[in-house]
């Protein structure tokens, strides 16, 4: 289960999300933009308290805010807890973006990555200069670790059809020129066409199938599965996510 909590700044309640992680105790979850305190003995779900059931297995620092950082975070069931290993968190920045990293993680004998990629209201203003950074990014994470699940917030869409619906409702692609459109597409689309023209990695679920997972709307939240090592993964998530929910902003 993935979620971008936002700093925890766009929930209505916490008690959402944590309704969902109890109703349906996924095995692994994902956070990105959660809180990391300075003290590492800190961190935990902010302001959500869920140790009970599950326990930090990786954490990497994103944007730094005062007191603490926004962060990557995966937390695993505690039944798990004995066969989980963490992985070292890949720093994913390539020179001039928002800060990035990815928190790795091997489960049994299944590596599993989150990610939080380039983009959003900040990046998007330097969308000239970041043309491939999604591309860079994903690319540098599977070099590293050629993790069997990478999971997260991608910062658009999979499909260039579900992109461009999304596009044209963004007020600062409608007011680009269409030479400027199409370099806007081409950062926006980077790291799903890489995904799906230069690897095996295949999402576990589609636009139509998920619906919106964001509050501003769009698709932006992602679960990838390789089928060079898992060739039967993809179908049994696509059974699991057709009746229940993956990824929400809240």
């Amino acid at each position: 289960m993935t979620f971008n909590v936002q700093f925890y700044k766009t929930s209505k309640t916490p008690k959402r999300i944590a309704s969902l992680i109890f109703n349906h105790q996924p095995d692994v979850v994902c956070l990105q933009e959660n809180i990391q305190y300075y003290d590492w003995t800190m961190a935990k779900f902010a302001p959500l308290n869920l140790s009970s059931y599950y326990m930090l297995a990786a954490e990497c620092e994103a944007d730094k805010h005062p007191y603490s950082h926004l962060s990557n975070t995966i937390y695993v069931h505690q039944k798990h807890s004995k066969y989980v290993q963490t992985l070292h968190s890949i720093n994913l920045m390539i020179f001039n973006e928002t800060q990035r990293c990815a928190a790795v993680i091997q489960l049994y004998n299944t590596k599993i990555s989150n990610v939080h990629l380039c983009g959003g209201r900040y990046d998007d203003q330097k969308y000239e200069y970041l043309q491939e950074h999604k591309h860079l990014q994903l690319e540098r994470l599977i070099k590293t670790y050629d993790p069997d699940i990478i999971m997260g917030d991608f910062n658009g869409e999979d499909s260039d059809e579900a992109a461009m619906k999304q596009l044209d409702q963004y007020s600062f692609y409608k007011m680009l020129n269409e030479t400027n459109k199409a370099l806007f597409v081409h950062y926006y689309m980077s790291g799903a066409r890489y995904l799906r023209d230069q690897t095996t990695y295949v999402p576990a679920y589609n636009e139509s199938s998920i619906g919106v997972t964001s509050a501003f709307g769009g698709t932006p939240d992602w679960i990838y599965v390789t089928r060079k090592k898992n060739p039967q993964i993809s179908e049994e998530l696509n059974d699991e996510f057709d009746s229940r929910p993956c990824s929400e902003y809240y």
